[in-house]
């Protein structure tokens, strides 16, 4: 399948395409232009991806050295220099950038750890001690660290986990299934990416002391609706597949992003489209604003906007990364709401693969155009 690659269901590459998804989430408006600012997700990885090998550690956080003068100072080492990071996290930022957010068992469980560990060990560690002194700070963080270890290995922590992230992964697999379903039935497609807001840019940055307001969901979710059945109504069968994605942010509210693949030989200005498509979201919602990638291709290490081939590595790249975008970011945090809207959704792609005739390949379609995943990962691409 031209859009997986081989190690589609691993959970090291999930997470991998996950932080960068997450990179991606803190989107703001800077005098009236949309801008991403990667501020809290490099804290949300690092706990993550420290946890799951921290959970079979066995190294010593600190070392104890003895000074002249008979006191003690303590040396951490390279254990706990990343044990300390992944505690002293500042939680204030994380939770003003993502105010409306369910966050992921190993983030809940630093959180809470970090939270009990008394300040004088956090902030005084470069002090010197006497020997009483020392030793009882040294086994406090042994101690903490023991605590961590002990829940990061039980089952119950383990099948929390595993059920916040089932769904995430779960969008992610379809998602992928229905692009390559319709690869094997179109090898051209007219690929629109855009995102849609209701809040005018020109307003001022969101403060501090903001309380999000979750009843803005109800008139957005109501326009939104009423945009797709215009899509619907215009584009009839020409409409290949779509799908989009509901977030919140702090500066940009409640905003859904969309992938639409259209038959090319209806539909091949994808300018044209997208101006339309601006129209009609502008005369639906209130102070309804649209950004589409289409219209600023330059920003994009991938093109997989405009009339594309589903064959073209390029174009496989530049999908792959939607499709994470789309799903994996809730891997570590998620939209809550008491509503609970629907916050993914793929729709009017094939249902299944392409009937076959004759003898079966003996290699599967594209398999001769897959791009390495250490190189797409590396490659930067930016999505909004």
């Amino acid at each position: 399948m031209i859009l997986q690659p081989d190690n589609f269901y691993d959970e090291d590459y999930l997470d991998t395409q996950g932080r960068v998804a997450l990179r991606m989430r803190d989107a703001r408006f800077r005098k009236g232009v949309l801008t991403t600012s990667s501020v809290c997700d490099k804290p949300i990885s690092f706990m993550h991806r420290y946890a799951k090998k921290f959970a079979s550690s066995t190294e010593a956080l600190v070392h104890l050295r003895g000074l002249k003068n008979g006191t003690m100072r303590f040396k951490l080492t390279a254990e706990g220099e990343r044990f300390l990071r992944a505690l002293l996290v500042d939680h204030a930022l994380v939770f003003h950038e993502f105010p409306m957010h369910d966050f992921s068992p190993v983030y809940r469980l630093f959180l809470r750890i970090g939270r009990l560990l008394p300040a004088y060990v956090r902030l005084n560690l470069e002090q010197s001690y006497d020997v009483e002194t020392a030793e009882r700070i040294c086994c406090l963080v042994e101690r903490f660290a023991q605590a961590v270890q002990t829940r990061l290995r039980r089952k119950r922590f383990k099948d929390a986990r595993i059920n916040f992230r089932r769904g995430a992964a779960e969008n992610h697999k379809n998602f992928s299934h229905g692009l390559n379903w319709l690869s094997e039935r179109h090898d051209e497609v007219v690929a629109l990416r855009f995102d849609l807001f209701s809040r005018d840019p020109s307003i001022p940055t969101a403060g501090w002391n903001e309380v999000p307001d979750p009843d803005q969901l109800m008139p957005f979710k109501a326009d939104c609706e009423a945009f797709h059945r215009a899509i619907d109504r215009h584009y009839g069968n020409a409409l290949l597949g779509y799908a989009w994605a509901l977030e919140y942010g702090r500066d940009t509210r409640f905003h859904k992003h969309y992938l639409v693949l259209l038959d090319p030989r209806r539909f091949k200005d994808d300018l044209a489209e997208v101006a339309y498509l601006r129209l009609k979201w502008e005369a639906i919602a209130k102070h309804g604003w649209m950004y589409s990638s289409n219209e600023s291709t330059d920003d994009h290490a991938h093109r997989a906007f405009g009339l594309i081939r589903l064959s073209d590595p390029e174009v496989v790249s530049g999908l792959r990364f939607i499709v994470s975008y789309f799903t994996l970011a809730a891997l570590f945090v998620k939209l809550s709401h008491r509503d609970k809207p629907r916050t993914f959704y793929p729709g009017k792609f094939p249902k299944g693969p392409a009937p076959t005739v004759g003898r079966p390949r003996q290699t599967p379609r594209g398999a001769h155009l897959r791009v390495p995943v250490d190189e797409a990962v590396c490659r930067y691409q930016n999505f909004i």
